[in-house]
Formats: structure tokens, C-alpha cells, sequence
């Protein structure tokens, strides 16, 4: 957008000789002539334009640092997105795995328990030392803590995924 003003004066003359007039009802004239003088006259003028440039290399900058800002943002969108996935999927694994460390222990325990009551009954019968049986229950108490931290593991798995996906 542009504004332009300018003021200045100006001096104009003009002569015109050997003109030939001729006008209804007036009849002809030759050799006619026509002087015309403008001295130290004003002349003024202003305008107002507005223009816009086809080619801008700064814009053309501008455009193309927004373009690739908006492609930087899309990647790191996609990132997040593929990370969530991968975060979710891992969860989900070690909760599958925490489920069968506690399958496994509790199988473990079942049997741990039955040996422990035949060395009782054993030791009853007089087949064995009492301290077979002191190994069993001891036994038996070492999985029994693992059995309760696996599952508190598990249902720290649990909510770990049901916080990630909202379910």
C-alpha cells in the first residue's frame, strides 16, 4: 500500500498560426490565430495505490520454514503414537508373563505342600530325620512369599496397563 503527493509549478505556452476556421452561419475564415499561454500556474496531484508483489522471497521463506515446522510436528506426532503402541504392547507382555510366573509358583507350591505333608507323615511313621521336615516347611514359607510377591508384581502389571489404555 503506498501513498504518493506531489505540488509544483508550472508555466505553459502555446501558438497556432494560419489556422483556417469555418462555422455555420459564420461563414470561413484563413489565416486565424490562436495564442494560449498559462504562466506560473499550480499544478497538484495525489494518489493512493495498492500493489501486490508476485514473487516475495522472504514469504516464500516463511512458507517453507511453516511447512516444514508442520511436517517436524507430524513426525513427532507419529513417534508418540508409535512409542504409546510399543509402551502398551510391552505392558501387556510382562502382564502375560507375570501371569504365568504366578501359575507356575502356585503349581510349584501345591507341590511343595504335598511334599511337605509325606515328610510330616514320614517323620510321624519314623522313616525320616525331623529335619526333612523343617526343609519342607521351609521350603514351603520361601514359595509362599514368592507366590504373594509375584502376585503383588502381577497386580502392579495390572494396573500399569489399565492406566496406559484406560481400560
Amino acid at each position: 500500500m503506498g501513498l504518493t503527493a506531489s505540488v509544483g509549478v508550472a508555466t505553459s505556452e502555446t501558438d497556432a498560426q494560419g489556422a483556417q476556421f469555418s462555422a455555420p452561419g459564420l461563414g470561413q475564415s484563413n489565416g486565424v490565430a490562436f495564442s494560449t499561454s498559462v504562466t506560473n500556474g499550480t499544478s497538484g496531484r495525489w494518489a493512493i495505490a495498492a500493489a501486490l508483489p508476485l514473487y516475495n522471497p522472504e514469504r516464500r521463506a516463511q512458507q517453507q520454514q511453516l511447512n516444514l515446522s508442520a511436517d517436524g510436528a507430524e513426525l513427532e506426532w507419529q513417534a508418540a503414537a508409535q512409542t504409546l503402541m510399543l509402551r502398551t504392547a510391552e505392558r501387556y507382555l510382562d502382564l502375560a508373563l507375570a501371569e504365568e510366573a504366578v501359575r507356575v509358583l502356585k503349581r510349584q507350591q501345591d507341590a511343595v505342600q504335598r511334599a511337605a505333608t509325606e515328610a510330616q507323615d514320614r517323620f510321624k511313621l519314623g522313616s525320616i530325620p525331623v529335619t526333612d521336615t523343617h526343609e519342607a516347611r521351609a521350603r514351603l514359607a520361601s514359595l509362599r512369599a514368592q507366590v504373594l510377591a509375584a502376585e503383588t508384581d502381577l497386580q502392579l502389571k495390572r494396573n500399569l496397563l489399565a492406566d496406559s489404555t484406560g481400560l
